[in-house]
């Protein structure tokens, strides 16, 4: 078996968890519902919401309606959206591109 240091452990532990994250988000707390419900820009960049029943993922402040909140995870980043298989929302422009500029989406 190999050994790590201490700092290297930790590092495998922080990507064990990014990995978990990327498959199973994180659930809201009531201040980000809040966030969600109120459509409050100030929270964009600091989470995405991913609606599980859509397979979308918005910014806090879109101005879609808004989703039940168990229908509900949480993405730290918008590649952790992507890389759990959530697309883009159509209208608050998650990622910050145009969704013909992203492969894979036309």
């Amino acid at each position: 078996m190999e050994k790590h240091t201490k700092p290297e452990t930790e590092k495998l532990i922080r990507n064990l968890n990014d990995l978990n994250n990327v498959q199973n988000p994180e659930t809201l707390t009531d201040e980000e519902w809040q966030a969600v419900i109120n459509n409050d820009p100030a929270y964009d960049g600091k989470f995405f919401y991913a609606v599980k029943t859509t397979g979308i993922f918005c910014r806090p402040s879109c101005k879609s309606r808004p989703p039940k909140k168990e229908n509900i995870g949480l993405f730290r980043t918008s590649e952790q959206a992507l890389s759990a298989k959530f697309r883009p929302c159509k209208r608050c422009k998650p990622t910050g591109q145009r969704l013909l500029m992203m492969s894979g989406w036309l």
